[in-house]
């Protein structure tokens, strides 16, 4: 509840840049990851990476509300343009407002990366690519939760974080620190997850433009990390006595972008069938039943070219091996591409190609 003798402040300068790229980006946002939604449903294709998202998207939704929130208690308003300066009820409303939105940004940015690991790890063949995948999803989870945890410890009593009440905080230097971590963290991973999948798709079995477009849609996750490296100097707002929700206004704006573009990066392969127009009405192959929605087989195949070993599983016939679509063996793609790494399609082992 706002405080007595609360009024809001009208947005202006970078305020307004912050209620604009939030109400923009949301829009964005919500586009991509319903059709997302709606193309998982059509083609019967629900996955844990979809739900892990969904709960990323809602939190960020939050996250989203709370940031518009504060462009009304004024972030990005110097001091004297705060209704009651300072001191008033407004300016200590959007010092409660930026907490909020601290939490929720943590939390869904955590859901989301994990979303987008899961997909890459459809792909993923080698041992030490699942691993650094799933210590991705680990470490997201746990740099959440730390953080989430100090910043609710960070004054005693809580109320001192938005308001002049008796009690402690930690030092300024503190918070610039776990800027820099989450910071430094987001920046790691977000690569990763972009290197990763372009070295994985590389050595795919499948035509050149393809693997091209598959590049830049996964690379999309790097401009993520871009928005991230542009607000690091907005850390220094923690040590401004003046005008200190003006300077945190360009660190809330650029964390927006930086979660919002997160969520349509990782929602942008399972866009690939619009630009076929959908294709059939048909669900995919791999989803006809709902035995094999959680499993998939691989086929053996193999050449009168290759080795005596091969040679003499060829004589034993065709064996179907079943395996866990988050762990196949694939030297060939599907023809619909990324959005379709857990179906059974075009599945083979290695070296044993047509």
């Amino acid at each position: 509840m706002t405080q007595a003798g609360w009024e809001a402040a009208e947005p202006q300068g970078l305020g307004k840049a912050l209620l604009v790229v939030t109400i923009t980006f949301t829009a964005l946002m919500s586009l991509v990851f319903f059709l997302r939604i709606g193309i998982r449903l059509r083609y019967q294709e629900l996955m844990r990476e979809d739900y892990l998202m969904g709960a990323g998207y809602v939190l960020n939704l939050v996250q989203n509300a709370f940031a518009c929130y504060c462009a009304y208690n004024g972030i990005g308003l110097p001091d004297s343009d705060i209704p009651g300066g300072k001191q008033g009820p407004t300016y200590n409303e959007g010092l409660k407002a930026v907490f909020l939105w601290q939490l929720f940004y943590l939390t869904s940015m955590a859901f989301i990366k994990s979303s987008i690991c899961l997909t890459i790890l459809r792909i993923a063949i080698i041992r030490w690519q699942r691993i650094l995948l799933w210590t991705i999803i680990g470490c997201s989870f746990f740099v959440a939760i730390m953080l989430d945890i100090f910043i609710l410890v960070e004054c005693q009593p809580m109320q001192r974080i938005w308001n002049e009440a008796p009690g402690w905080c930690y030092p300024d230097s503190a918070k610039v620190a776990i800027t820099f971590i989450t910071s430094g963290v987001n920046i790691v991973t977000d690569w990763i997850c972009t290197i990763l999948p372009i070295f994985i798709i590389w050595k795919l079995q499948m035509p050149k433009q393809r693997k091209i477009a598959l590049c830049v849609v996964l690379g999309a996750g790097s401009l993520a990390s871009i928005a991230t490296l542009v607000r690091l100097p907005s850390a220094k707002a923690y040590f401004e006595n003046d005008d200190y929700l003006k300077v945190l206004g360009t660190k809330v704006t650029w964390t927006i972008i930086e979660t919002d573009v997160a969520v349509i990066a990782g929602c942008l392969p399972a866009l690939r069938r619009l630009v076929k127009g959908l294709g059939s009405n048909r669900p995919s192959d791999a989803y006809r039943s709902s035995d094999n929605k959680l499993l998939g087989f691989i086929s053996w195949k193999s050449s009168k070219k290759g080795s005596k070993g091969s040679q003499k599983d060829s004589q034993k016939g065709t064996p179907k091996i079943p395996m866990n679509p988050y762990s196949p063996y694939r030297t060939d793609m599907p023809n619909d591409s990324l959005e379709e790494v857990g179906s059974t399609k075009g599945i083979i082992l290695p070296g044993t190609a047509k």
